[in-house]
């Protein structure tokens, strides 16, 4: 079994000349591609030496590319360091995946230091993914080498040609994103648009749509996946700009996948956007399971978000909790724990139907939890947690499923002032990640 070091060291023999990478000032070609990713590993093998755990900040600089490749190269288990979580989230994920070192792609410059404490090997893996942290502490989802491919090979039948142009804005850290983004163009001889400049965080929803689309139309895309959140505002915009607004003059005349998940999506919107022939394409998975298990096609009904692809099974226990087969699955949690029982079923936590036709309805989670419009998971008793702790908050209620803020209502203590008050909501949001738009309803104080 290979990685995508190898894979793309492939597609540079079969496609050279073509463009890899893309960023609004820049290209680099496949060779040139292979040519900074040996310059990497000649940089990072002395120190990083063959099959350890490293830490990988995933910042906005499109050398993550290459740097990603090098260290696979050397056959390293890599742990994406997302840049919105906490410090002690990051702190965190550093001592529980045993990290040896953490590196950082700045320009052409690669940072190497140490990690602290004892070191981890992950055999059979090449990467740690992380959750999102919705209960405050991260955990950690060991992956076997494969099931990147695995998925690719399931998805792959949805490109139209080697010339396809994927548009990569989702945080790189993202398990989901990283395979679509990275493994599945680059194994494919496909262009990857970094574009990740062009967008503010993707939890506010504050951003210029319009202007975003002309980069697209301009980079030819032909296919991205995007959060929920996105697919309503392109609606929203689509809508506003009049009917005879269609695929070709939203997203470009080349343009033909736009994927979704991650959150309950809006089907008004897609419907809006099928209208105007954009082909919506949305899935349903989870990182134990290697991202997507199953994807709606279109033309498929709206509201469930399809069959299961090819490399995998589903079922629905008793009590309606989602069960998911199929080789590989997750190989463990970084604690050692492994949801899937003697028969091979992976336990989601999530509840569903299949119907008639084998499509999959999602409609909630067994545990209590929020899933914010972006696609992140927010355990609402964390953040209840957080606020509960200041000696001015009586009581605090947390709202916002399928929102793209989340609501934090609290009612103050009656000696709390307002000016107070506000200085410490601002103190204790500091301590949660950056990873949602926390929006107060302050209400009045009682005893």
């Amino acid at each position: 079994m290979t990685g995508i070091y190898s894979k793309f060291r492939d597609t540079v023999a079969r496609r050279p000349e073509a463009v890899a990478l893309r960023t609004p000032g820049r290209s680099w070609t496949y060779a040139q591609l292979l040519e900074q990713t040996e310059q990497f590993r000649k940089k990072l093998e002395p120190t990083v030496g063959t099959g350890s755990t490293v830490g990988v900040v995933c910042s906005n600089d499109p050398m993550y590319v290459p740097l990603a490749l090098a260290l696979d190269s050397l056959e390293s288990t890599q742990v994406p360091f997302p840049v919105e979580f906490t410090e002690r989230q990051r702190t965190w994920i550093l001592h529980d995946s045993g990290c040896a070192h953490v590196v950082e792609a700045s320009g052409a410059e690669v940072l190497v230091r140490p990690g602290v404490g004892p070191t981890k090997q992950w055999l059979g893996s090449r990467v740690v993914t992380y959750t999102s942290g919705s209960t405050g502490t991260p955990k950690g989802v060991v992956l076997p080498l494969g099931i990147e491919e695995a998925l690719a090979s399931s998805l792959e039948k949805l490109a139209r040609h080697e010339h396809e142009v994927y548009v990569s804005l989702l945080p790189i850290s993202l398990y989901q994103e990283w395979v679509m983004a990275v493994y599945l163009p680059l194994t494919r001889g496909h262009t990857l648009v970094w574009a990740k400049e062009l967008l503010p965080p993707l939890v506010t929803g504050r951003w210029d749509l319009k202007h975003y689309l002309h980069h697209l139309r301009e980079f030819g895309a032909t296919y991205m996946v995007v959060p929920p959140q996105i697919v309503t505002d392109l609606a929203a915009f689509a809508e506003k700009e009049g009917a005879g607004t269609d695929s070709a003059q939203l997203l470009g005349p080349r343009f033909h996948l736009l994927g979704t998940g991650g959150a309950p999506g809006n089907v008004q919107a897609q419907r809006t956007l099928q209208e105007r022939g954009v082909s919506i394409y949305e899935g349903y998975g989870m990182s134990e399971a290697g991202a997507a298990v199953a994807v709606r096609m279109p033309g498929e009904r709206l509201g469930t978000v399809g069959k299961p692809l090819s490399h995998r099974r589903i079922r629905i226990a008793e009590d309606d909790e989602i069960l998911v087969s199929g080789n590989p699955l997750m190989m463990t949690y970084t604690t050692g724990e492994r949801p899937i029982d003697a028969e091979g079923w992976l336990y989601t936590g999530d509840l569903g139907r299949l119907d008639a036709d084998g499509a999959l309805t999602i409609f909630g989670r067994k545990k209590r939890l929020l899933i914010t419009s972006f696609g992140r998971n927010i355990d609402p008793a964390w953040i209840e947690k957080v606020f509960l702790s200041s000696p001015l908050v009586n009581r605090v209620q947390v709202s916002g499923d399928a929102q793209a803020q989340v609501t934090v209502g609290i009612v103050p203590k009656p000696h709390a002032t307002r000016e107070l008050l506000q200085g410490e909501l601002e103190r204790l949001s500091k301590e949660l990640p950056r990873i949602v738009e926390l929006k107060f309803d302050i209400q009045e104080p009682s005893a």
